[in-house]
């Protein structure tokens, strides 16, 4: 699926991959353990990842973002941050 918009507050389970321009901008999600998260997709402010997550392509980042720790970008694309 692409295009989603997803609703604040969302809870997902580990393991679940999203598909291209995912849109969670509607407020913070919970991500339980290592998601996979298509191109394009969107962020709201204040996200957190407890856990390392695998972002494909470009994706966009609220500011106050928080990565989980040793979080490795340069394995999958390109990370771009509304919070600079």
């Amino acid at each position: 699926f692409k295009d989603i918009e997803f609703g604040s507050g969302s809870d997902f389970d580990s393991a679940v991959t999203f598909g291209d321009a995912g849109n969670f901008t509607a407020g913070a999600q919970l991500f339980e353990g290592t998601n996979t998260f298509g191109e394009d997709s969107k962020f709201a402010d204040s996200q957190s990842f407890a856990a390392a997550q695998i972002f494909n392509g470009t994706n966009t980042f609220g500011a106050g973002t928080v990565f989980a720790s040793g979080h490795n970008f340069t394995v999958a694309g390109t990370v771009a941050s509304a919070s600079v």
